[in-house]
């Protein structure tokens, strides 16, 4: 089926990120690099964190909490990706910016996922950050959720490493996380 967005971006994000980029890369800025990854991204990924301390089973999902926004940026074989977050008035605020291997890799798994979508029923895609043990995952959250790692240290080490559906995902970080702690 297909991808949607479930959840509204913030009404100037897109603005906060091409001044951003203006600022950071001056003349060489695109505004139609925003976008144009695999997902159809004029709107950007909601980002969730899931904390160390949160993750106990695979249940633990549960308590991925909305933390911001990931625009993907992609030209001429270049990735970037960009995140906003929202101010506590609630105005979006530029966060970060990437042009390096991690953003290649969210790439290569936007690419996948709508590959992966075509085939489930009509799901929503997110980005899944777990900073404590270094993950990072496109999430298609649907009945049973499919999650495509494209920063994990554990799986990824060899950079040719591909990216691909990870069906153990969610007892992978409960294993991990029990072992960090």
């Amino acid at each position: 089926m297909s991808i949607i967005q479930k959840q509204a971006p913030p009404d100037r994000g897109g603005t906060v990120v091409r001044n951003a980029l203006r600022d950071l890369w001056g003349e060489e800025a695109d505004p139609s690099m925003l976008g144009g990854a695999a997902l159809d991204l004029g709107l950007p990924l909601p980002v969730y964190r899931l904390r160390l301390d949160d993750i106990r089973d695979t249940a633990s999902i549960k308590k991925a909490r909305l933390v911001g926004w990931r625009y993907l940026m992609e030209k001429e074989g270049n990735s970037a990706y960009a995140d906003v977050v929202v101010t506590s008035n609630g105005d979006p605020s530029f966060a970060s910016l990437s042009r390096n291997k991690n953003a290649e890799r969210l790439n290569q798994a936007a690419h996948l996922a709508e590959s992966v979508a075509e085939g489930l029923p009509e799901c929503e895609a997110r980005i899944l950050d777990i900073p404590a043990l270094h993950i990072s995952a496109i999430w298609l959250l649907e009945n049973v959720s499919t999650f495509i790692p494209y920063i994990d240290a554990d799986q990824l080490r060899d950079p040719e490493a591909k990216i691909s559906v990870d069906p153990l995902f969610l007892d992978r970080i409960a294993k991990r996380a029990r072992e960090r702690r």
